[in-house]
Order: structure tokens, then C-alpha cells, then sequence
């Protein structure tokens, strides 16, 4: 560990023992794997301080690394709090993720289910034996984010027909069609841009992104179809919005 130890780094690791693990994963992403996220969601960078969009961070009792590419080596040198490692990813004889916790790591490893991947999840299982990665059901950085941004919840407003090209019926009866080809009950969309696609609505919870927090479920029930929008009703303030999702 690195002589110089930044106080949220010491408050992780209290809660890594109260957990019962020996190091905990904090991706970028949010609940919907988004590329961009809103500040309520910059859990890697409140922890370490890096701001780039692209970065992995783990941090054990004795350790705290971030992964990231080329594109951010300088700007990682300089933004990260003390005690923090960088793993230039691609780098001569740098480690990937999974190899650096399967050689460095002997106990459990924590992730949030919630924004932790499958192909990240699968990637380490791989790597390790599976049962040692206990998924958490409270993330740790935001029990230590007093200060949290709330989650944003801007107006939802109609992406017209002239520029959608597609309607959004269209698009739900294509969707339909292929669950019966693949003999698929239920569809679950979480990707925001695919919500925003799909319903033909945008919205502007993530700065410069035109989409909006939600989720969709796509279900057929013995020939009848049913298409369900769980969100903030709040955001649905343009009547235009509310007539065509119940028509």
C-alpha cells in the first residue's frame, strides 16, 4: 500500500471487512451498462477521483488499482487520490482485471449485481472459483457517498414519426414477432438508448444522451401481448407522451 492513503480508501476497506470480502469491483456503469452516466452514478470516480468515462477500479485491504486504456493514462496520473494505483491497460507486463485478482486475492471478492455486468461477471467466474464472488445487496460507495446527486428525472417528450421514421407499434410487433420465433415469453429491455428507440421517446437524464431511466417488458401470455414502461411518472408531463403509451 502506498505510503499516502486517501480517508475514503480507509472507510471502503472497514466496510470490506464488515462485508466479508477481501476486495470489491466499482465498474463505470450504472444500473443499464451505460457508457455515459449521470453523477449520481460516478461511483468509480467518487472513490478514486479518476473522471474519465472508461475505467475499472478494485480495492482490496492492502491495495487500490484502476484500470484503464490509452486514451486516459495522463489524465488517471493526475486525477487519482493518493494511495491509488494505475494499471495501464495493454501496457508490457501489466495484468488484465481478472488475472491480477485471481493471482492477488485469496479470499471473496464483492460486486453490486446491479451495475456489474455478465460478460464481466462470467470474465472473472473464469478466472476464479465462482462461489468467491458474493454479490452484495447494498453498494458499498454510496454508503460512504453522503452527498450523493439525486437520480435526475427530466420531462419525457415524443420523438415524432417524421424523424423516428418507425413508429413505435411497428417496432413492438417486430420485437413480438422475433420472441415467437425464439419461443420467448418475457423480454426485459434495460439499455437506455433501446427504451428510448423502441417507444420513440427521448429525454435528457444523462447529460448530451437523449434518453431517459426506465425499463421495458415485453410479455406474451397464451396470444395476448402486453408491453409495460416501469418509470418515474413524473417525467410523463407532455399529454401527447401519456396518450401514446396507452394507446
Amino acid at each position: 500500500m502506498e505510503a499516502a492513503c486517501h480517508p475514503l480508501l480507509t472507510s471502503l476497506r472497514g466496510l470490506l471487512k464488515e462485508y466479508g470480502v477481501d476486495a470489491y469491483i466499482i465498474p463505470s456503469s450504472d444500473d443499464h451498462q451505460s457508457e455515459y452516466v449521470s453523477a449520481c452514478d460516478e461511483r468509480r470516480r467518487f472513490i478514486s477521483n479518476f473522471s474519465g468515462s472508461a475505467g475499472t477500479a478494485v480495492v482490496t485491504l492492502d491495495a487500490a488499482l484502476l484500470w484503464t486504456d490509452g486514451r486516459y493514462f495522463l489524465q488517471a496520473d493526475k486525477e487519482l487520490y493518493p494511495g491509488w494505483k494505475l494499471m495501464k491497460m495493454g501496457a508490457k507486463d501489466v495484468p488484465v482485471l481478472t488475472a491480477w485478482i485471481s493471482k492477488n486475492v485469496k479470499g471473496n471478492i464483492g460486486i453490486d449485481p446491479k451495475v456489474y455486468s455478465i460478460r464481466g461477471y462470467n470474465a472473472l467466474a473464469s478466472a476464479l472459483d465462482s462461489s468467491r464472488i458474493k454479490s452484495l445487496n447494498k453498494n458499498l460507495i454510496d454508503m460512504l457517498w453522503k452527498d450523493r446527486p439525486s437520480r435526475p428525472a427530466f420531462p419525457i417528450i415524443e420523438h415524432p414519426l417524421s424523424a423516428a421514421g418507425v413508429s413505435a407499434k411497428k417496432k413492438i410487433e417486430t420485437v413480438f414477432n422475433q420472441m415467437e420465433k425464439k419461443g420467448a415469453d418475457f423480454t426485459v429491455i434495460s439499455a437506455l438508448d433501446e427504451v428510448a428507440y423502441l417507444l420513440n421517446l427521448r429525454g435528457s437524464d444523462i447529460a448530451y444522451n437523449p434518453v431517459f431511466y426506465g425499463y421495458v417488458l415485453l410479455q406474451r401470455d397464451e396470444g395476448k401481448e402486453a408491453v409495460s414502461l416501469f418509470i418515474n411518472e413524473e417525467q410523463l408531463k407532455d399529454q401527447n407522451v401519456k396518450l401514446g403509451l396507452s394507446s
